[in-house]
């Protein structure tokens, strides 16, 4: 049974949620959120008979922030959050740490064939993000190396990058008036197409 386990596999393909194939939600799923599952349900029954171990599950910034686009991939992207909400109070008493990671995007091959199915209203709104908010990639090491720090501390949420952290903030603190801010930024965006 491995002291730790890195649940960090994911896909993520975009498109309106009328023109998506039925086939798009499924793959999702599975992989996003059922591969979390099936991979941790292999080592967690040694990690509670040991009373030890770490499970960290990779969410998004998309699983607690739903963009335009994307509803294939912030349902199972939320679906890990769920999951490892859940967990992390089951596992505590066995000794087991849960952890779940919301990146924002990271230079990664994935990156860029999500960026090969963005719409045009999908780029017009990251480049509104952009510049209204620096938005921006981080590396696959940045991650990395905040998730094993904060992990190693014993943090349940890990925000890798200020984008991450920005966004978890701002969900926080504005409560249900992130739908209206959500709203006002797709206005632009629609803005921005009609240029």
């Amino acid at each position: 049974v491995p002291d730790i386990l890195c649940n960090a596999a994911g896909v993520a393909h975009p498109g309106e949620f009328d023109r998506l194939d039925s086939r798009i939600f499924r793959w999702m799923m599975e992989v996003n959120y059922l591969g979390t599952v099936y991979v941790t349900r292999a080592v967690a029954a040694g990690m509670i008979s040991r009373k030890s171990g770490m499970i960290i599950n990779f969410s998004s910034v998309l699983g607690f922030l739903a963009f335009y686009g994307y509803s294939a991939y912030c349902a199972s992207k939320y679906a890990v959050r769920g999951f490892s909400d859940a967990l992390r109070v089951e596992m505590k008493r066995y000794g087991v740490q849960v952890s779940v990671v919301f990146p924002s995007d990271v230079e990664t091959p994935q990156l860029e064939y999500e960026h090969q199915h963005q719409t045009e209203v999908i780029k017009a709104f990251y480049q509104v993000l952009a510049q209204l908010f620096g938005a921006k990639t981080i590396t696959p090491q940045a991650v990395a190396e905040e998730v094993l720090e904060k992990a190693a501390r014993g943090r349940y949420v890990i925000l890798p990058g200020s984008d991450a952290k920005l966004s978890f903030f701002l969900v926080g603190a504005l409560g249900n008036l992130i739908y209206p801010l959500i709203d006002r930024l797709m206005r632009m965006a629609y803005k921005k197409l009609n240029q």
